[in-house]
């Protein structure tokens, strides 16, 4: 019951960013929508930031603990969904689950993005009617490079958790964070979870090489053979950002 209320969660969510996306590509002068989305995109950006402030090993005061046990929320803590109720992981297994939380998120993209081409063509077909043209496969990469752009950050924080290490008073090494019972010797769980952060890496690594690849050749050619497939597809990239300052989107990411 647990697993299938968090993946209809999920699937909620990312068809309500899929539907919002479409929106604002339809919509001919989208300032107050654009303003929303580029207001939302901050506050997650902050709150990621400040999550990782939270990882360092400074004793913070009030209000500022309160607000960063509040962020925890949201760091794909898989705790406060009392999975353990229903079955137990160990450090691996939690580990694992949580970097397939991001390949399960683009899973489901991919299938909201079919399903609305299905009742599209459907739709089409019952009032005889074209299909809408605003269902194309530029709208799966909006989607899907808009979520990874929000959560990069979470994203690489969570994938490299392996590589954290603290030295104990005893002089034993373990890992930061919730995983304080995994000793970071290399071997064991360690190892696992060390190749399981390391092959996950290759996510936002290839994402951000991509997003390099179309900010220097695609966005480009798309300007000067006005594509506007090409500018819809990585709208995302570009939103905040006036006309000849692109590569500026891959110096926020970084």
């Amino acid at each position: 019951a647990v697993a299938t209320g968090m993946l209809l969660l999920l699937v909620a969510a990312v068809a309500l960013v899929y539907v919002g996306l479409f929106k604002e590509q339809q919509v001919r002068q989208p300032g107050p929508l654009l303003i929303a989305v580029t207001s939302i995109t901050q506050l997650l950006t902050t709150l990621q930031i400040l999550n990782i402030l939270g990882s360092f090993d400074i004793p913070w005061g009030e209000p500022f603990v309160s607000i960063l046990a509040f962020i925890e929320l949201f760091n794909f803590n898989l705790d406060i969904l009392s999975i353990d109720c229903v079955t137990w992981f160990d450090s691996v297994g939690e580990f694992t689950m949580r970097v397939c939380l991001l390949p399960t998120i683009m899973l489901i993209a991919l299938f909201v993005h079919f399903g609305f081409l299905g009742i599209s063509y459907l739709r089409a077909v019952l009032t005889k009617t074209e299909p809408r043209k605003g269902c194309r496969f530029s709208q799966l990469l909006r989607t899907v490079g808009t979520m990874l752009m929000i959560f990069f950050i979470m994203v690489f924080a969570l994938l490299t958790e392996p590589f954290q290490c603290r030295l104990h008073p005893s002089g034993v090494w373990t890992l930061k964070g919730r995983y304080q019972s995994v000793y970071c010797d290399g071997r064991g769980e360690h190892l696992q979870m060390y190749i399981t952060g390391a092959l996950g890496c290759l996510i936002p690594i290839s994402f951000l090489a991509l997003c390099t690849w179309v900010v220097l050749v695609e966005i480009p050619k798309g300007i000067a053979l006005v594509d506007t497939t090409v500018l819809d597809a990585y709208f995302f990239l570009i939103r905040r950002l006036r006309p000849g300052a692109e590569i500026f989107s891959m110096l926020f990411q970084v």
